[in-house]
């Protein structure tokens, strides 16, 4: 079910979160780690790409579809592992494929909880190491013992917002139309009802279900002026211009 999309380039990532989303879509589309898919989306790759929030703020003059994958309180993909207490932390390890939780975990730690930990590149020894996706999923599988930072659930406490971790983002240089649009927005939403068949077990089931969340209402379009906010402020974001949701 492509309903004449295959004449875009679209562009998403692969983890287990956004396979309800690809589903309906062509079969031309590139599947990226997330790093590189804002790399590419920013370079005029693609017409439409399921991009991290980050990298949404990073160029306002995008447009936002109100799809994509968010959280309303617990992701449980987007952690930080915690090798000692919180407030004992030193160094944190940060994985470099993603810019939003690399930017979401500053936030929380220097902001939220008013520590100051010096940042190293995953791989090196630290207290704490922020992990994405099928690695943190594997990590807690094999670590139950462990104890972690839920990013979502922290953002949710902080803020009493839930988060927007990436959004469908039609390129400015796009030549999609308001019907093409449309149809992509119905294709990409065409997924939700095959989630019981994307997932090979209940685990994939309960996390395509119950955590991770689609579609977003006014809340969750809240979210994203309040990253902005606190991301200026920390002198980590430029743009002063929001992108908006169409």
């Amino acid at each position: 079910m492509s309903n004449g999309l295959e004449r875009f380039s679209i562009g998403a990532v692969s983890y287990l979160n956004s396979k309800p989303l690809i589903h309906g879509l062509p079969k031309n589309t590139r599947l990226l780690e997330p790093s590189v898919l804002a790399t590419e989306y920013e370079r005029g790759a693609f017409d439409i790409a399921l991009i991290p929030i980050v990298a949404c703020l990073q160029n306002p003059d995008c447009r936002l579809l109100d799809v994509g994958i968010g959280a309303n309180g617990e992701v449980y993909s987007v952690i930080m592992t915690l090798a000692k207490p919180l407030t004992a932390i030193k160094t944190v390890s940060l994985d470099s494929s993603s810019r939003t939780s690399v930017n979401l975990i500053k936030v929380l730690l220097e902001r939220h909880y008013k520590l100051s930990p010096e940042y190293v590149v995953h791989g090196e020894p630290s207290d704490a190491q922020v992990l994405i996706g099928t690695k943190a999923i594997d990590f807690r599988a094999s670590n139950p013992e462990v104890p972690v930072l839920d990013m979502a659930t922290a953002w949710k406490e902080y803020t009493g917002l839930p988060f927007i971790f990436a959004a469908w983002a039609i390129h400015p240089r796009s030549l999609m139309t308001g019907e093409d649009i449309a149809g992509f927005r119905r294709a990409t939403l065409a997924g939700m009802e095959h989630r019981r068949e994307i997932a090979v077990n209940d685990f994939e089931l309960h996390y395509l279900t119950h955590f991770i969340r689609y579609e977003f209402g006014a809340d969750y379009r809240a979210a994203m002026p309040r990253l902005a906010s606190e991301l200026r402020e920390m002198n980590l974001l430029r743009a002063d211009k929001l992108p908006l949701f169409i």
